[in-house]
């Protein structure tokens, strides 16, 4: 939008510029033809066409910085147009890398939930394995105080 802008306004001068050299230029003619009929103002067109002169030096000067602008202004547009590019090159790549880290992370919990589903799954088996102990040696318990009591049952 700025670029465009001064686009514009480089237009518009050089359209400015264009109209003073085509006014230099019929005044230029009108005094020579002028100096030709009428020998009698010479001293005062001589000195119009020094000051005419010299205006046109000075529109050369700013014709020639417009042109260095100009030069400057489009160096400036392909800095900004590679910087932008590389910082969008940078943006994917960090964007790439952050989601490469996510993906990761995610796949590490993944790892770290199969183990810990694993290990839950152990210690119930293990507990049910105690349980089923636990109970058999009541029974046998049971069955040792019922022997015991057969036992002291005979004795007596």
């Amino acid at each position: 939008m700025l670029i465009n802008k001064i686009d514009n306004n480089i237009n518009d001068e050089e359209e400015y510029y264009i109209n003073c050299d085509n006014y230099y230029k019929n005044i230029k003619n009108n005094l020579e033809t002028n100096l030709n009929k009428k020998n009698i103002y010479i001293k005062y067109a001589k000195r119009m066409l020094k000051d005419i002169k010299y205006i046109m030096i000075e529109y050369n000067n700013i014709k020639n910085e417009k042109e260095e602008m100009y030069k400057q202004n489009n160096y400036l547009r392909f800095l900004l147009e590679s910087t932008v590019v590389k910082t969008n090159e940078i943006i994917r790549i960090n964007k790439n890398s952050i989601q490469t880290y996510i993906e990761k992370i995610q796949n590490e919990n993944k790892i770290l939930k199969n183990e810990l589903d694993e290990e839950s799954h152990q210690h119930h088996y293990d507990l049910q394995q105690l349980v089923n102990k636990i109970l058999s040696i009541e029974k046998v318990k049971e069955n040792v105080i019922k022997q015991n009591g057969e036992y002291n049952n005979k004795l007596s």
